[in-house]
């Protein structure tokens, strides 16, 4: 892996097809289009982290949304996505991509950063724990029928 950057209008396809990958683990089939993730790239309160490999490819994604809260009053981040390209896991570039996410929650004045993760993905619940995350309530929600 060669770093992580924010993601730009480049990394769109790439971006679709990690999406679309992380999809696909949940049973879904529906394609991640290109217009989606720019539009999603296009929004001022999120980040989207790329990780890159020594070929340029993306290998590793990380979307993060900025927005104030009633409770804190401050800026708070929620990691929304991240997903490593199967046959590059066990690689560190999950664990590069937090880091790079955690700085930008910093850099952009945030108080917390959470995330949420299925609870029987044991290798994601010990990625956050190992970069200081703790399990800290109970995540809900529904789902509306389109």
């Amino acid at each position: 892996m060669t770093g992580v950057t924010i993601a730009t209008g480049a990394h769109v396809a790439e971006i679709a097809r990690l999406i679309g990958e992380l999809r696909a683990q949940e049973g879904l089939d529906e394609p991640v289009t290109a217009q989606s993730v720019q539009t999603y790239l296009d929004e001022a309160d999120t980040d989207v982290l790329v990780a890159t490999a020594e070929a340029g490819s993306v290998v590793g994604v990380l979307s993060l949304r900025v927005m104030r809260d009633l409770f804190h009053g401050r800026a708070v981040a929620l990691i929304q996505e991240l997903v490593v390209a199967e046959g590059r896991r066990g690689e560190g570039i999950g664990g590069a991509l937090l880091d790079a996410a955690l700085d930008r929650a910093r850099e952009r004045g945030c108080i917390e950063i959470g995330v949420t993760t299925g609870q029987t993905n044991e290798a994601g619940q010990a990625a956050y724990r190992s970069r200081g995350f703790e399990s800290d309530g109970v995540y809900f929600e529904r789902h509306f029928e389109e």
